[in-house]
């Protein structure tokens, strides 16, 4: 994490620009703050000429746990197919895990 534990205070100077953030991180933050919120960051940011600091995955964990040699994988590819969500197949999964709930409840007591 890059959270520090020094006891100071970050300020907002210390950040990155959201230029420099990559597609993902800027889908994560319009999905908390809103997309037009953050064009219009993004937008002011063009404007005052803030350039974008590349992505470095160094920087972003400065945990010293991480080993250093490891390599790198992309955890989501282009071939990676997500299973077909099911709505009705979801449904029954729950009622069949409340029902395993409710049973292994009523044999305890």
């Amino acid at each position: 994490m890059s959270t520090r534990f020094d006891g100071r205070r970050r300020s907002r100077h210390d950040d990155l620009p959201l230029a420099g953030l990559p597609g993902w991180g800027l889908e994560m933050i319009m999905g908390l703050y809103g997309p037009e919120t953050i064009r219009r960051a993004l937008t002011e940011e063009a404007e005052q000429g803030i350039a974008p600091v590349p992505w470095d995955g160094q920087r972003a964990d400065e945990s010293p746990i991480r080993p250093f040699d490891a390599p790198e994988v992309e955890m989501c590819g282009r071939d990676d197919i997500p299973p077909v969500f099911n709505q009705v197949d979801a449904e029954l999964e729950a009622l069949n895990s409340l029902i395993r709930f409710i049973g292994r409840k009523l044999r305890r007591r």
